[in-house]
């Protein structure tokens, strides 16, 4: 390959005074869709809107530019930098992969008449190890003197690696097709295709579902977009307890106990494995092959999810990375892919070769995890550092702070933010030091960095023996070069975690260089790398999946440090970036699996019985949905696992024989942990509890679930765990929930031997509202009363399905009695488009949709539009023909109220047009009371993507 080379002041310049042109194609949306035709077998659309040019200096010449959201750069150097949409997909065990185009539609663009020069070629990330000013320009010249289309391929699937079973790849769409000698631009702006997994054994697929699918793996899983249509079934979660492996030196084992205590009390089934025991070895291929083994050969209990290496590299020796000079724990805990890069299994490190830092360690994680604080207002604290670096940290390093203040580093996710930003970050090192030794809950640096730590503004190891955050540790995570070079005597990363009760609770970093495009989409996912980026759910980077504070479900939830770091480098595979690189050398120090507090957590709401008879099989507690619920006897795990979408989980008791107390620990990510204790009694007596309920519907849809407005009676069960008869004993059902009203309260049920269950068929009746919210979780109590005054209370929690429906973009047509420029316009008469979706879980039955507006100068034919019956997932327009006074002025804004009916399910939505004039650069950062809407012109569309102001009532 030929390479013009010479060396850049500035690699890319934009041209003062050009302004970026918008290009559009007929799609009135950007779209990706995938449906699935059989298990082996899926069809993709694909549909682009638009794209944006611009002029560049680079090297001294002037380039064009592509832009567009949410898409990436082809990664070949020297050649035109592209666009190209990237997603992660599995591939099921043993597919084959063929792929065929089914539909194409392009367009032809000269963008001499356009005006603008050649695309300008890509260029590779740059280290933070290196002076921006002296990176080689390069431009592949043979390319760029060929006078033909050439292309990417269009569509393509890059295998990556295996993470426990699933086989993850990367799709790759490249619509475009480039022309250097005559500057022509091909846009393939309407694709279908399908993809086959040929020779797939999906039957092996399930299996390895079946076996390796622990809870904590189902947010990578869930970033696969297929992963939804693989099978029909995805409740393949396994949720008994979580194995904990601790590989370590034999002269740790006295230190570390308190912290097997700890873990094994939290749920976790813990596995000692010192380095004298011949069958674990103190080499990397002893260690590894004994936790090979554990993983491929788990018996009875759950393969390995979280892995903690217990000392320095003298202690547990680290291997060679393969991509670099560098020290990797990574594959300690790669198994499926024969050194694929991608581990199988969450991993940390405490790394100390002195027994007493090790000690300083486990009380960190211990008192940060039970909560033993005395002040906890530090924890809504953030200390966010973009470093020093003229040519690069303008846009990356402030780019990547703007982005987590915008969305979750700020007060309305109750957060502080002490934010430095390039220039000033470079005469603020006293103060950023001030900040976190006040006191902080996460820090974030990105810039330069080595070994002793953060390079400019400085913070070093020498700085830490002088910390004074006592009791007050952040999760710290250095996006630079090398402060977890953890062959170092001692590294940035392993003197924060060493000290005691100060320093930091966790510290991510990299154990060799970092480059500014990986670490920029490690932490902010997205495309385009932009100094004030905007969320994209397609392209999520760390700080997305750490903080999913856009509505991601539970399921999608990185919560743990280990996790964090996994997520940072899924986003850097997406990305096409150095992600073999990224995942060897970056790592955490610290326990994998404990999670940061994001802000002062509020406390978990937590029931279940406080005594019980001996001789119960089950017990049922309930607490928020997700919630890991353990219990323990004397130190002898029982059962631990997590909440359903309910908040109930059915523990195993079967096994406990003696009355001592059972221990109760309950946790969740943001949550205040629950610890408390269940007495166990003698079966003497009576003992009554509610043991089953079986819900029937007398007015609904008879569709087995509790909808909306449905009306249903309960089959209730009482059981005697008593050994003695019961008399004269009736129930009573209560809820303080306002969506549930119970309307048949009480049951008699008479007699009740010792040991015998009785079953009231209809014993009570409740209904649910018409406007209870989506997946609203109801909890019921039942105080059951004997004639000799015994009580005993049972909580049970149940789930509505409501619709959740609101208009998802908005569309004008003027094209008959307008002037057809998709906008308002005094005088016309035209139609407003608003596809309606309902994004629930019930179907409406009697849909009505309204549209007003208060202004004097609107008036409408029709305001009302019925959508009837709108299933699920389905999608409908709801169309309001508007006439507009011709007196209007020119910029009046119109507010437009939107109201959605069925029965008593209501929502609104607000949005505001101003006439004559089209906006494109609202803010679509969260939910506004304002109304603000995004609106671009789209071939005589106006598109609208809503900001919702008022949610289910």
């Amino acid at each position: 390959m030929i390479f013009n080379r010479s060396f850049l002041i500035f690699l890319f310049a934009p041209l003062f005074g050009f302004y970026a042109q918008q290009y559009s194609f007929p799609n009135k949306d950007f779209l990706f869709e995938i449906s699935e035709i059989n298990q082996n077998n899926y069809e993709f659309n694909f549909k682009l809107d638009q794209i944006t040019f611009a002029k560049v200096v680079a090297n001294n010449t002037y380039y064009t530019t592509i832009d567009k959201t949410g898409f990436y750069e082809h990664q070949e150097i020297g050649k035109p930098a592209l666009p190209q949409f990237n997603e992660l997909i599995e591939i099921p065990d043993g597919g084959e992969i063929k792929i065929t185009l089914k539909k194409v539609s392009f367009e032809t663009i000269d963008l001499n008449q356009l005006q603008l020069p050649l695309i300008k070629p890509h260029q590779r990330s740059i280290s933070k190890s290196e002076d921006p000013s002296q990176v080689v320009f390069e431009k592949d010249s043979k390319y760029y003197n060929q006078n033909k289309f050439m292309n990417y391929e269009l569509v393509s699937l890059i295998k990556k690696g295996i993470i426990r079973k699933h086989q993850m790849s990367r799709l790759e769409i490249c619509p475009f097709e480039y022309n250097p000698s005559t500057n022509e631009l091909k846009v393939y702006y309407d694709i279908k295709f399908e993809i086959q997994f040929l020779k797939a054994d999906l039957n092996q697929t399930r299996l390895n579902y079946a076996a390796y699918n622990q809870a904590e793996f189902s947010p990578i899983f869930n970033q696969f977009i297929n992963q939804t249509t693989l099978f029909a079934n995805k409740d393949i979660i396994t949720t008994h307890p979580t194995t904990y492996v601790i590989v370590s030196d034999r002269s740790f084992e006295q230190v570390l106990q308190p912290f097997v205590d700890w873990k094994t009390k939290k749920g976790f089934n813990v596995i000692e494995a010192y380095t004298d025991d011949p069958n674990v070895g103190n080499t990397t291929t002893s260690i590894k092959n004994y936790l090979q083994n554990l993983y491929n050969n788990p018996g009875s209990n759950n393969p390995p999810s979280y892995i903690l290496l217990v000392g320095d590299v003298n202690e547990i020796p680290s291997f060679s990375g393969t991509q670099g000079n560098h020290v990797s724990d990574l594959y300690y805990a790669e198994y499926d892919g024969n050194g694929d890069f991608y581990a199988d299994v969450y991993y940390g490190r405490f790394s100390s070769s002195n027994p007493q830092e090790i000690q300083h360690m486990v009380s960190k994680t211990i008192d940060y995890e039970m909560y033993n604080f005395q002040d906890p207002s530090f924890l809504a604290d953030a200390v966010m550092i973009s470093g020093v670096d003229a040519a690069m940290a303008p846009t990356y390093g402030n780019g990547q702070i703007n982005y987590a203040n915008q969305y979750y580093t700020n007060i309305s996710n109750g957060i502080n933010a002490h934010t430095y930003l390039y220039p000033a970050s470079g005469s603020s090192a006293s103060q950023i030091l001030s900040d976190i030794n006040n006191g902080c809950g996460i820090a974030n640096y990105t810039a330069h960095g080595y070994s002793q730590g953060w390079a400019d503004p400085g913070f070093t190891c020498t700085d830490v023996q002088n910390m004074t955050n006592f009791g007050k540790l952040p999760l710290m995570i250095g996006n630079c070069c090398q402060s977890n070079k953890f062959d170092d005597p001692e590294c940035f990363g392993e003197a924060l975690l060493r000290v005691s009760n100060k320093g930091a609770i966790g510290y991510i970093g990299g154990s060799n260089n970092t480059y500014w495009n990986e670490d920029y989409w490690f932490a902010v996912g997205n495309g385009s790398i932009l100094t004030n980026p905007s969320y994209n759910p397609n392209n999520l980077g760390f700080f997305d999946r750490l903080f999913h504070a856009n509505g991601e479900p539970e399921t999608e939830w990185f919560t743990t440090n280990a996790q964090i770091m996994m997520g940072g480098n899924l986003a850097v595979t997406q990305a096409g970036g150095a992600d073999d690189y990224y995942n060897e050398i970056y790592h955490l120090m610290g326990d994998p699996s404990l999670m940061t507090y994001l802000g002062v957590p509020s406390p978990l709401s937590v029931q279940h019985d406080q005594v019980i008879p001996l001789g119960l099989s089950t017990i049922d507690i309930i607490s928020e949905e997700g919630t890991y619920v353990s219990l323990s006897q004397n130190g002898i795990p029982i059962d631990a696992g997590l909440t359903s979408s309910t908040g109930t989980i059915s523990m195993d008791i079967s096994g406990v024989v003696t009355m001592d107390s059972l221990f109760v620990v309950v946790t969740k990510q943001n949550k205040i942990p629950y610890m408390g204790s269940i007495q166990i009694m003698p079966p003497n007596g009576v003992f009554i509890s509610n043991s089953n309920n079986v819900f029937n519907e007398v007015y609904g849809n008879y569709n087995g679930s509790i909808d909306f407005g449905e009306t249903h009676t309960v089959d209730a069960t009482l059981k005697n765990f008593g050994n003695i008869d019961a008399f004269g004993v009736y129930a009573n059902l209560s809820s303080s929930n306002a969506y549930l009203t119970v309307l048949t309260d009480s049951s008699y049920f008479g007699s009740i031997q010792a040991g015998q269950s009785i079953q009231n068929t209809g014993a009570f009746k409740f209904n649910v509202s018409e406007n209870t919210p989506d997946q609203e979780v109801v909890q019921l109590l039942t105080i059951i009363e004997d004639n000799q005054n015994n009580s005993w209370s049972t909580y049970f929690n149940v789930k509505v399905n409501s619709p959740n429906t609101m208009a998802t973009e908005l569309w004008v047509e003027d094209d008959q009695f307008g002037n057809d420029n998709g906008r308002l316009d005094p005088g016309e008469i035209l139609s407003i488009y608003l596809p309606t979706k309902n994004s629930g879980h019930a179907d409406h039955n009697n849909l009505i949709t309204n549209l007003t507006s208060s202004h004097p100068d609107i008036q409408f034919f029709n305001n009302s539009y019925n959508l009837d019956s709108l299933a699920i997932s389905v999608t409908e327009d709801a169309i309001f023909n508007v006439v507009i006074d011709s007196s209007i002025a020119y910029g009046t804004p119109v507010t437009f109220t939107y109201d959605i009916t069925d029965g008593g399910y209501v929502n609104q939505q607000q949005f505001t047009l101003i006439v004559g004039l089209i906006v494109e650069d609202f803010d679509d950062g969260g939910i506004s009371t304002s109304g603000g809407p995004i609106i671009s012109l789209i071939h005589g569309f106006m598109i609208l993507k809503f900001i919702t102001v008022m949610t289910l009532l």
